[in-house]
């Protein structure tokens, strides 16, 4: 027959047992929301730059259109291909880097 103390002690461990397996799923969640953390300041400084990006944006360099996107967002020259089949007020691009595409409004009487 197991004494009380015995019982008691048993229990004690088997509670211990499961707080250390706990610890070890936190360590874990606490590794994964610091590598989330630095994600996360990497893409602050991209954004915190965007707004400057945006006013440094050259829509145009020699007779290439660039893309908004890859310059606001990577500091990068791309040049927008003409996709065709645009229509009297539409024009319409492909990024021949991000693959992102455009529709531009235009006014055709304007140029």
């Amino acid at each position: 027959m197991v004494s009380i103390s015995n019982e008691l002690l048993n229990v004690a461990t088997g509670i211990a047992q499961n707080a250390q397996s706990r610890l070890a799923a936190l360590d874990q969640e606490e590794a994964e929301l610091d590598a989330r953390k630095v994600e996360i300041g990497a893409e602050r400084k991209e954004i915190s730059v965007a707004a400057k990006r945006a006013v440094e944006f050259r829509p145009q360099v020699g007779a290439d259109f660039q893309c908004p996107r890859c310059w606001v967002d990577y500091e990068r020259r791309a040049r927008l291909l003409p996709v065709g089949g645009g229509t009297k007020a539409e024009d319409y691009f492909r990024c021949r880097t991000c693959g992102f595409e455009y529709t531009v409004t235009c006014d055709r009487d304007a140029d």
